[in-house]
């Protein structure tokens, strides 16, 4: 892996874990130090970085690590909408029974996991692995590695949303979240790919408006 490739990951990794703050403007020799590199395998790192939209390359001044507003919260969903709408019409037109049991039974053991320890750590992580999961398997069906290129970069800028405007994942909130999960499962598994597409847009719309803290 060349060294500009390195550095891009160990800045990404940082930002994503909140150890760079956003809207922060930093100097190169500042995040240099930072991320234990040199400036130029950094500049490569930062300008890749800047065409993801992740942060603003400010002329004499530094970087500007992006920080969330509400026009990038609306296109970041706005975009997942469009390519999982896509992902679960193909989805329950062509994934196996067993594959769609094994979504709704994983969303349901989400329900059970809730009211059993509700949202202790590692009941949250295991629904957050689930989540992931259910969402990413209508990406994957697509099959298409340019869309799931766009689709990974866009869920980076949703990290940096959720980590802005941190949402209260209280056990009701989560099974609010299961439940919309187990609405368009349960279309899925009908093979109604229609009623699938409009479950699965009514649950984003509801996941923009937690985002924009509009409940």
């Amino acid at each position: 892996m060349k060294q500009s490739e390195q550095v891009y990951n160990r800045f990404k990794d940082a930002l994503l874990n909140n150890r760079i703050q956003l809207g922060e403007t930093l100097t190169q020799a500042k995040l240099a130090d930072l991320l234990g590199t040199q400036i130029s395998p950094l500049r490569v790192a930062v300008q890749k970085l800047e065409t993801e939209g992740l942060v603003h390359i400010l002329p004499r001044s530094g970087v500007q690590i992006v920080k969330p507003d509400m026009d990038l919260i609306r296109n970041s969903y706005h975009l997942r909408k469009i390519i999982e709408a896509a992902g679960v019409e193909t989805y329950t037109r062509h994934a196996t029974d067993m594959d769609i049991a094994d979504l709704i039974e994983l969303n349901q053991s989400v329900l059970e996991l809730l009211e059993e320890k509700g949202t202790a750590a590692d009941a949250m992580k295991t629904a957050a692995d689930i989540d992931k999961a259910t969402h990413d398997a209508f990406v994957e069906i697509l099959n298409n590695p340019l869309v799931t290129e766009v689709y990974e970069k866009n869920k980076d800028k949703i990290r940096l949303i959720r980590l802005d405007k941190p949402i209260h994942l209280s056990k009701v909130v989560m099974q609010e979240i299961t439940a919309e999960h187990l609405g368009f499962l349960e279309a899925v598994e009908s093979r109604d790919a229609e009623l699938a597409v409009d479950k699965l847009e009514e649950h984003l719309d509801k996941s923009l408006k937690r985002a924009m803290g509009i409940f």
